[in-house]
């Protein structure tokens, strides 16, 4: 009956709702926080029969929120290709120590070590991010660290290139694009019991040597020679005071979640037809390695990585420029190597210059620290649950600090068009929303030079900006963030970006269309392409611009209204008919029939309800019909398709597209061994043989939006309020997938939908609503016997279960009015006939 959050800092207590009706999916608290401090908070719930429970204490901590360094930058000589370690001593009382913290930010990346031990599982610090705009410093509790210690400890950083300064982006010289230079800023702060605090910054104090990586940016990989001398000591440099003051007015306490390492994975040796060494994981990741050697002062071994064998053999072409290799020369000491400062996209590692135990590799996975399994979904179809990983995996592996396209070659970046189609995926699926949040973060400052324009890719390194779909990013993430999480929040911190992009499209219309006339995607990698590259879509470009301006305007509109800003609702929704009302004018007849005749312009017209529907579903039917039950969608098209069948009624055609397994389809690739999502639906043929090289990747997630219909349509769970405190529940069944189970982990709690086909004429459902919440429930082929039995229509907080005899067969019985291709399917028709 009511709820209370209590936070206190030191036992005080700093804010106390008191008894009220609060929000379980989001509630804003009115606190003014102080720099470095933890506060402890608490929830407590009162219930109807006057019971009470108050949860354990949880925890934050604050960073310096604008308090002024007590450190500053330093630089040493950039020329030197010996990546620089930066260190210095720390003397401290062990015994004394309350506790001690380290602020830090190093570019390009930077690795921390306490007497030569990491003081983090964190890799790849500070992370990727307009650097132009921001930087991101790290806090580390080394408390246990320094506690451990002899009194005298050497702190240390050893710097790389990553992002900021190494070979990246399009920008294929080996100068980085946001820098050229070494940069180092850390600020360690111990508390002893008696009050006092000791404070070691870096300054001209510290000194800086040499460590044996000679080479490391993200596409090539890294080079260690561990047979290169000691270097004395020199002493580091202040930076620049100019450059040195721009750079402390853009740190920012990180909003980046640590990329750290999780799943592992001991490879099968094989030994090709070509006479090579070959490491095979089983499952294509993104990450690094870990390899125990003892091999010979003077060994030169090498290990390149790759995502496919053809014809038996290790093969990388379609990695480009990457080199993806790493190069370490043995100075006979029995060492275990780990890279530091780069990662790989691969399932497959050629060894040379060693004779390779598979017992000494270890392959591992890194990704962002989110929860990459909130919601979890299993079907009947061994196939369909092998495309549910396919696609969970292309999602951890595209989710190392910002959403990418592909993490094996020479690209990795931050598309917007990917990142946004995948995103309602993304968030059944996993707990991205600080993830999402940080790269919305980047976008807006990006947007912020641009007068309101998206780059194609956050961060921008350089690239264009405007294109349909890809810049409306920027209005689609934060709406979709809301509607799974039920906090305005990201919506108030985000709106201003989101109407400045719709205001650029605006002015870049202008009075004659001119949004229509710029560059465009389209339905990008569809198959009715056009153009010569097979790129571009069928599909008018131009259509397909004006219904995301349109659907951009709406959603900022619709934001306003949520944000009590009436003016700017007004405003946006003006622009919105506007804007609708040429696409009527221009794309459909009077009578409502879409002027664009491609399988995307009558899903676009479907799920945005543009011209006819009826009229768009039939056609849109009768198109998979002439081509064989097959897609031809792209990058736009695809992730509506099955959703707008299924809006329309037409489920066994969804259904048909889900389960094909010849090309088209996404159980094609599962069928050719795939273990993440493709690229393009004919990456490989149906021999297992690369289609091209140009632009080619087995690990992009875009098409594994497909699992979020099975989360909406096939189990039939939608929220119907954000944050799912209410939702409705209306199962779509098939004989063909037999059944499904999902969980679905929410703001408001977790959710759980089942259903089985028992027999031909038999379902069970299972059904579980969380505290707090109600269900709207639409059984299939029920009568309402078996509504009584569940519980009713409307379903409170609880578990459910009812299995009932269907008003119609599950598995329908082949007729007349069947096409002879349908009564093809069916197996034991299709033998009958022959």
């Amino acid at each position: 009956t009511a709820s209370r959050v209590v936070v206190t800092c030191d036992d005080m207590v700093v804010c106390d709702t008191g008894w009220a009706d609060l929000d379980s999916r989001a509630c804003a608290l009115e606190l003014d926080l102080m720099p470095r401090t933890r506060y402890a908070w608490t929830v407590s719930v009162r219930t109807d029969a006057g019971e009470e429970a108050t949860s354990e204490p949880a925890w934050f901590e604050t960073a310096k929120l604008g308090e002024p360094w007590a450190a500053k930058w330093i630089t040493c000589d950039y020329a030197e290709p010996r990546h620089p370690i930066f260190s210095r001593t720390v003397d401290v009382d062990p015994d004394a120590i309350v506790s001690a913290r380290l602020y830090a930010c190093g570019l390009g990346l930077y690795l921390p070590l306490i007497d030569g031990e990491r003081i983090s599982e964190e890799r790849l610090a500070p992370g990727t991010h307009a650097y132009d705009q921001w930087l991101q410093y790290q806090t580390y509790d080394v408390t246990d660290q320094l506690r451990r210690s002899s009194g005298a400890s050497e702190l240390s950083f050893t710097l790389g290139h990553g992002w900021y300064s190494g070979r990246f982006s399009f920008i294929l010289s080996d100068a980085g694009f946001y820098g050229d230079d070494w940069r180092l800023i850390a600020e360690l702060r111990v508390r002893y019991a008696d009050g006092s605090e000791r404070i070691f910054g870096t300054d001209d104090s510290w000194q800086v040597t040499r460590s044996t990586i000679t080479f490391s940016n993200i596409y090539d990989g890294e080079h260690r020679d561990d047979t290169l001398g000691a270097v004395a000591p020199v002493w580091a440099r202040l930076l620049d005071a100019g450059k040195a003051a721009v750079a402390t007015s853009r740190l920012h306490a990180r909003l980046s979640l640590p990329v750290v390492a999780h799943e592992t994975f001991s490879p099968a040796l094989i030994h090709t037809p070509a006479g090579e060494q070959v490491l095979d994981l089983g499952q294509n990741i993104a990450g690094i390695f870990r390899l125990h050697v003892h091999a010979p002062a003077g060994t030169r071994i090498r290990l390149q990585f790759g995502e496919l064998l053809q014809d038996g053999n290790f093969y990388r072409d379609n990695l480009r420029t990457a080199k993806a290799e790493y190069l370490y020369i043995s100075d006979g000491t029995e060492r275990m190597l780990e890279p530091t400062f780069t990662f790989y996209g691969y399932q497959y590692v050629k060894v040379e210059g060693i004779d390779i135990d598979p017992c000494d590799f270890t392959g591992i996975a890194l990704y962002s620290d989110f929860d990459s399994c909130r919601g979890t979904i299993t079907t009947g179809s061994a196939k369909v649950n092998k495309l549910i990983s396919n696609a969970r995996w292309g999602m951890r592996d595209n989710f190392l600090d910002t959403p990418t396209d592909c993490p094996q070659r020479d690209e990795r970046m931050g598309w917007t068009g990917d990142a946004s189609v995948f995103s309602s995926t993304a968030l059944r699926l996993a707990a991205p929303y600080a993830f999402y949040r940080k790269y919305l973060y980047d976008m807006a400052l990006e947007q912020k030079t641009r007068d309101g324009g998206v780059p194609w890719v956050i961060p921008s390194f350089g690239q264009p900006d405007g294109s349909a779909i890809w810049a409306d990013a920027t209005t689609f993430i934060p709406w979709n963030m809301y509607m799974a999480e039920g906090d305005p929040a990201i919506l108030e911190e985000h709106f201003d970006a989101m109407c400045a992009w719709v205001d650029w499209l605006v002015r870049i219309d202008g009075d004659d269309h001119g949004w229509g006339r710029e560059f465009q995607y389209g339905d990008w990698l569809s198959l009715d392409s056009t153009d010569r590259g097979g790129r571009k879509g069928g599909t008018d470009e131009g259509f397909i611009a004006y219904v995301y301006f349109w659907r951009s305007a709406c959603n900022v509109a619709e934001a306003a209204r949520l944000l009590d800003r009436p003016e700017d609702a007004a405003r946006y929704d003006a622009i919105a008919a506007r804007v609708r009302a040429w696409i009527d004018a221009e794309y459909y007849t009077p009578t409502g029939r879409c002027a664009v005749t491609t399988q995307t312009a009558y899903v676009l017209s479907i799920t945005y309800g543009l011209g006819n529907r009826a009229w768009a579903a039939e056609r849109l039917r009768s198109m998979l019909q002439l081509n064989d039950n097959h897609l031809t969608t792209g990058f736009c098209g695809t992730p509506l398709l099955c959703p707008a069948l299924t809006s329309v009624g037409y489920n066994r055609e969804a259904y048909d597209l889900l389960l094909n397994e010849d090309y088209p389809s996404w159980l094609f690739a599962v069928n050719l061994g795939a273990t993440t999502v493709w690229e393009r639906w004919n990456s490989l043929d149906e021999n297992g043989h690369i289609t091209g090289i140009d632009m080619n990747s087995m690990n992009h997630y875009s098409y594994g939006a497909i699992v979020e219909w099975l989360f909406s349509c096939a189990a039939g769970l939608t929220p119907t309020t954000p944050g799912y405190a209410t939702a409705r529940i209306a199962p779509n069944v098939d004989w063909r997938l037999g059944s499904i189970d999902v969980s679905q982990g929410t703001a408001q709690g977790r959710w759980h939908v089942a259903w089985e086909c028992l027999n031909e004429n038999g379902l069970s459902v299972s059904i579980t609503v969380p505290f707090g919440a109600t269900a709207e429930v639409v059984l299939p082929l029920a009568s309402e016997d078996a509504y009584e039995r569940l519980g009713g229509h409307v379903l409170g907080p609880g578990t459910y279960e009812v299995s009932y005899e269907t008003t119609e067969p599950v598995r329908r019985v082949p007729s007349a009015n069947w096409t002879l291709g349908r009564i093809l399917e069916t197996t034991d028709t299709s033998e009958v006939l022959r």
